[in-house]
């Protein structure tokens, strides 16, 4: 894993649990709920980050979604400058 994975991971899980009420839960991705309802999860592989927002289809006019279902919308960040 390259160092700017981390760094951007820690920035994503400062924000996020920074938030009231929002909880972590580790699997096999880390999961961000909120009042029992999964927000987001974090999966890296091959230094490729992917959020899975469930319900991103609320947030579809903030983000460039790409390979999404009707649900579900999913970013991905392959280099640190791709998160702000």
């Amino acid at each position: 894993m390259q160092k700017w994975v981390t760094k951007v991971i820690s920035k994503i899980e400062k924000i996020a649990l920074n938030i009231e009420g929002v909880d972590k839960q580790c699997g096999y991705h880390n999961s961000y709920f909120f009042e029992a309802q999964c927000l987001f999860y974090l999966k890296i592989k091959d230094d490729t980050i992917t959020i899975g927002c469930h319900k991103g289809y609320l947030l579809e006019h903030m983000f460039d979604f790409t390979k999404s279902g009707k649900y579900m919308r999913h970013l991905y960040i392959k280099k640190e400058e791709d998160f702000n």
